[in-house]
């Protein structure tokens, strides 16, 4: 089996240099995709923990933002676990739009990962346009951006990262450079030695 390929450094945008900085720092990591990509399931990886509800479903698991803070050495990190944008009701959709925004408004300096689905290692359409729309409402700084392609296929081709970085990049059609790509391949949940 392939290992997990992830980026190692990221930046937080806004922070001012360490000189200027209070001696109780707070760092939040926000996790944005579709219903169904796994964005409650990397929250629980990050915390090594089962903190937020993960399951199949046909509908959206995750319908309100939440959070979990912990602080190491005076430095507080929340994680948020948030509805995904695109939903089969407008409705639902707005209401989705209200709960990403809270944690906007919350943690505005946080790093963002955006998690894109696969169909058989395909990008999927929808993602597409939810990052689309998330991106024009909350423009996302590209050092602190971390595009991330979950659950692929363990036998899938040795060209596919390549391949599908190019494809990210025409696709999300950005002047920005996207470095922080990761792939991460589909686990069985059950198995902790994949987790």
């Amino acid at each position: 089996m392939r290992n997990k390929k992830c980026c190692k450094t990221f930046e937080t945008p806004g922070i001012m240099a360490s000189s200027q900085l209070n001696a109780n720092q707070r760092f939040g990591l926000i996790i944005l995709g579709n219903s169904g990509v796994g964005k409650s399931f990397l929250a629980n990886s990050f915390l090594q923990e089962e903190r937020f509800l993960h399951k199949a479903s046909p509908t959206a698991v995750t319908t309100v933002t939440e959070s979990i803070e912990y602080t190491i050495n005076n430095t507080t990190y929340v994680i948020f676990n948030i509805p995904g944008l695109i939903e089969a009701k407008q409705e639902q959709i707005d209401l989705n739009k209200q709960e990403i925004n809270k944690a906007f408004q919350l943690c505005p300096n946080a790093v963002v990962i955006y998690v894109f689905g696969n169909q058989s290692g395909r990008i999927r359409n929808e993602d597409i346009v939810a990052f689309h729309a998330l991106n024009n409402a909350y423009p996302f700084a590209s050092k602190s951006l971390v595009l991330v392609v979950n659950g692929i296929p363990v036998d899938r081709e040795e060209n596919y990262e390549g391949e599908t970085i190019v494809l990210l990049r025409n696709l999300i059609k950005s002047d920005a450079e996207y470095h922080n790509i990761c792939f991460l391949d589909w686990i069985n949940k059950r198995n902790n030695e994949e987790k």
